[in-house]
């Protein structure tokens, strides 16, 4: 796991120094600070203390953990250890697509075809199926970690999705969602306010929308050139 910007780091106390980290005790970031004479003792104090905390978080999980729970499980355990920034951001990901999704049920009821199937009937971009991908089997890590037999779901490998599905230039749900979110939410946007809304009308992504120019559009047939891919136009975008 790659930690965030927390360091063994050397301080002085009382004229000797020592050797210190800040760990995350709980769940919700009390820190322990951890001392040590040497980096080699306290590099095993942290292992221990990580090794502790993770035996608290695993309370957590119902008598029937689904795949949700482990997730949660997941995110507990590497905050503070990831930045808070890519921490939100896998969580926002994960909520959007699997809480609530056919494969959110218990570990041993889950195959690898469920979740190909799962990653085939997704409307995201290739790029974004392959991170959740690698979220995922993050996930198996922890559960397995906790005790879940999972062997036929690690490494699973996400299927190249056919590019006149998925669209390269397409907005994901998750992408949708913030964008919007962001419109309604800061005032600075309003001088690209245009292009946010034929993005938002449109699905193609922002910075592509911002390299259109006028002969890319023919709103007789309405439709409009994006990447060398013709994308529709609805009526209301026509319209407006």
């Amino acid at each position: 796991m790659k930690k965030s910007n927390r360091k063994i780091r050397q301080v002085e106390i009382d004229g000797k120094t020592y050797f210190a980290y800040e760990l995350d005790k709980e769940i919700y970031g009390e820190r322990i600070r951890l001392y040590a004479d040497t980096r080699e003792e306290l590099e095993q104090k942290i292992s221990q203390a990580e090794e502790e905390r993770f035996r608290l978080l695993m309370n957590y999980l119902p008598a029937v953990p689904r795949l949700k729970d482990y997730a949660e499980l997941y995110f507990r355990n590497a905050m503070g250890n990831v930045t808070p920034t890519v921490l939100k951001s896998e969580l926002l990901l994960v909520k959007s697509t699997v809480y609530g999704s056919e494969i959110d049920c218990e570990i041993k009821n889950l195959t690898a075809e469920k979740i190909q199937k799962f990653y085939a009937e997704l409307q995201y971009q290739q790029t974004e199926i392959n991170r959740l991908n690698d979220i995922l089997q993050r996930i198996f890590d922890v559960a397995e970690r906790a005790g879940a037999d999972i062997p036929m779901l690690k490494n699973i490998q996400s299927d190249e999705i056919a590019e006149e599905k998925t669209g390269h230039v397409m907005l994901s749900e998750h992408e949708m969602k913030m964008l919007l979110q962001s419109c309604l939410a800061i005032k600075k946007y309003r001088k690209n306010m245009w292009g946010i809304i034929f993005s938002l009308y449109t699905g193609i992504k922002f910075s592509e929308v911002m390299k259109l120019r006028n002969g890319d559009f023919n709103l007789n047939e309405k439709f409009v050139i994006s990447q060398d891919r013709k994308i529709i136009l609805c009526d209301e975008c026509v319209n407006w």
